[in-house]
């Protein structure tokens, strides 16, 4: 073999090794935790750089469901599997749009993408994704408030996380936080099994608004999937108001005992002496 023919041949297998090292894939992007109902996006990102683009393959955990072949006049070819709806009208070359998403769409969801002639080279990312279910539409719930509050009385309230659930069943823990007057507050998380924060604060002129009240929020959150907020309200009690309603609804309970029955005694003792009235009244003969 000559000189140049042995050039000739390196130069053509350095061609095929950089050729061959174009295609990079990027990013993929699966969101970790989706609401079971919703619609959900798949993305797979990546850069041909001059190469000649094959397929696209997407995977459930080791199924095959949607696949972009770039040479086909119709390129999207959609596989059915349990928890997998593709929607074909929004999905294409690097984004697979899932509806209404459900238990079984949690898995593992791997991203192929490959070259063509000449040399069909395959790379692959993967993530995971869990399908998540919020019981009802509340938010967390807050107990233990008062509608008022005198001054250096200590506010001790709980907050509890709403129930949401994996497709295991079982509960997930959530973030929660305090929010008080709309910024935030420090609590103190609760041992209870229950996904629970305290929050605990004497309080002081300061702690009410101009209108005599204070608002006390808190925040469950999981990701920047799902967040969810309830607000109480309670309002300021002046020294002694306590007793003096208490004395109120007292004095209003004894005038009703004094006022009580339907009357009827008084009307029959009315009639009675309508009657004997005039046989009592001296008569002119």
């Amino acid at each position: 073999m000559t000189a140049a023919t042995r050039g000739a041949l390196l130069i053509g297998l350095m061609l095929m090794v950089s050729g061959g090292q174009c295609l990079r894939l990027t990013a993929i992007k699966v969101p970790a935790l989706a609401i079971y109902g919703d619609q959900v996006a798949l993305e797979c990102r990546y850069h041909a750089e001059g190469d000649t683009l094959y397929t696209v393959k997407w995977y459930k955990n080791s199924d095959e469901f949607y696949c972009y072949t770039f040479a086909n006049r119709l390129p999207i070819n959609a596989f059915s599997l349990p928890g997998i709806k593709v929607d074909v009208t929004q999905s294409n070359s690097s984004r697979v749009v899932l509806k209404s998403v459900n238990f079984d769409t949690s898995a593992t969801y791997r991203c192929e993408v490959s070259t063509d002639l000449p040399y069909f080279q395959t790379f692959h990312g993967h993530a995971n994704m869990t399908v998540i279910k919020i019981d009802g539409e509340e938010g967390p719930l807050i107990s233990g408030m008062r509608d008022r509050y005198e001054l250096n009385a200590e506010l001790n309230v709980n907050c509890t996380a709403p129930t949401i659930k994996t497709n295991a069943g079982h509960p997930l823990a959530q973030q929660l936080s305090w929010q008080f007057n709309k910024r935030p507050v420090q609590g103190v998380a609760l041992d209870d099994g229950n996904n629970s924060i305290n929050l605990k604060l004497a309080l002081s002129r300061h702690h009410f608004d101009k209108d005599g009240v204070f608002y006390v929020s808190c925040t469950a959150s999981i990701g920047n999937v799902y967040t969810k907020s309830v607000q109480v309200t309670a309002a300021y009690s002046p020294p002694g108001s306590a007793a003096r309603k208490t004395n109120a609804i007292k004095a209003k309970e004894r005038s009703a005992s004094y006022s009580s029955g339907d009357g009827r005694p008084c009307q029959w003792f009315i009639v009675v002496l309508t009657a004997i009235l005039p046989f009592a009244l001296p008569r002119n003969c």
